[in-house]
């Protein structure tokens, strides 16, 4: 059956997905989740279907959730119904806010951390100078 064309049929991925250092494999499996993402529901594609849509081994894919998870960009949830793993629930979480958490914040802190140093020399300084 020949997938007919929708307006507005897309998705969008953040541009600090690029901040990661992300191989393609693991680029495009993240692109192929993010794709059948729900933020309701979350995202819960067989690793077959994943491995078949992005033309890789489903090895690749094992590999690439892993790189994911570590990355801290997915997390997975194993569903389980009468003791059978019957799929995984992949969250994604947002990426702009892990580069914040993980760089800019850090480096806004520092910055302040050093700024209050440089105010308490220059304060030393001051108070040495002074005669009184």
């Amino acid at each position: 059956m020949k997938k007919q064309f929708t307006p507005g049929n897309y998705f969008q991925v953040s541009n600090y997905i690029f901040e990661l250092g992300l191989k393609p494999i693991p680029f495009m499996v993240y692109c192929y989740l993010k794709r059948c993402y729900n933020p309701e529901r979350g995202a819960f594609p067989k690793k077959e279907t994943i491995a078949e849509r992005c033309g890789i081994a489903l090895s690749s894919v094992d590999n690439a959730l892993k790189v994911l998870r570590e990355k801290g960009v997915i997390a997975v949830e194993h569903r389980y119904k009468d003791g059978h793993q019957t799929s995984n629930l992949y969250k994604l979480r947002d990426i702009q806010q892990l580069w914040m958490n993980k760089y800019y914040i850090p480096a806004v802190e520092e910055e302040a951390l050093e700024r209050e140093e440089e105010s308490e020399r220059f304060v030393e300084e001051i108070l040495a100078d002074d005669p009184f």
